[in-house]
């Protein structure tokens, strides 16, 4: 299956649109992992993933237990370890603790290598300074379909976390609006750079909006820096203040 195949649906920006100071409620999707052996023996560690306290990192492997049949590993020069299949023995990605070689968390990412960065597919890791929020985002050549951001508490479980794209995609809509009132935002899709977290949860984004292969002069690409803080209130209540969003030049990585 295709990488444009794999991600187009999770492209389609038709999503609900959040506030910026909304009150996100923690969606209990992370879930715990394989039952059995170690992380360690049927999962690899995702380059430039580790935690700065080296306790964490992000992980790619198959979802059955058991020591990972490495047969089918590729010499990693361009290609994934893991067979681009579909089904129940799709690569997945796990958040896991290191130090106990344990799962923490399912991700809803799905890259399939030990590389950060494959022909067009990227997994982006930002950890805060002390390890206690992290944010996991994968992108391709046509937008990000995954950014989240994760809380960690003094356990090292996850405690909460929040979907970035609702966020992202309202600031750049609106961006669009003002450039065109009569564009047509729903058809852009938004695509992330440069994730940046810190321990008081105030995270960094840097990215592009555009068609995909559009040939229309008239159709927009927008740059934006934004900015805001996710803070827990209670139980595992996240909310988002302070958003700002800048416009850049073209570079997003400016």
């Amino acid at each position: 299956m295709s990488l444009l195949s794999r991600f187009s649906g999770a492209l389609l920006l038709s999503a609900v649109l959040v506030c910026a100071s909304c009150t996100v409620q923690h969606q209990a999707e992370a879930s715990a992992g394989p039952v059995g052996p170690p992380v360690s023996k049927f999962y690899k560690e995702v380059d430039g993933s580790v935690s700065p306290d080296k306790r964490f990192a992000v992980v790619a492997g198959y979802p059955k237990p058991g020591p990972a049949d490495w047969k089918e590993e590729h010499t990693e020069e361009g290609d994934p370890y893991f067979d681009l299949v579909s089904g129940p023995q799709a690569p997945i990605n796990l958040l896991v603790d290191r130090k106990k070689d344990h799962v923490l968390a399912t991700l809803p990412t799905s890259h399939d290598g030990t590389l950060q960065k494959y022909n067009h597919e990227e997994l982006s890791v930002a950890w805060s300074k002390k390890s206690s929020h992290l944010i996991v985002m994968q992108s391709w050549r046509w937008g990000t379909p995954e950014a989240t951001l994760y809380r960690l508490d003094s356990d090292g479980r996850v405690s909460s976390e929040l979907d970035l794209l609702p966020i992202a995609t309202e600031q750049f809509r609106k961006a669009i609006t003002r450039k065109s009132p009569r564009a047509d935002a729903s058809k852009y899709v938004v695509k992330l750079h440069e994730p940046n977290v810190t321990d008081q949860g105030e995270v960094t984004l840097k990215g592009e909006t555009f068609v995909p292969k559009s040939v229309d002069d008239l159709d927009l690409d927008v740059t934006l820096k934004i900015r805001f803080k996710a803070s827990v209130g209670k139980g595992t209540q996240i909310t988002v203040s302070e958003l700002k969003a800048e416009e850049l030049e073209d570079d997003p990585d400016s």
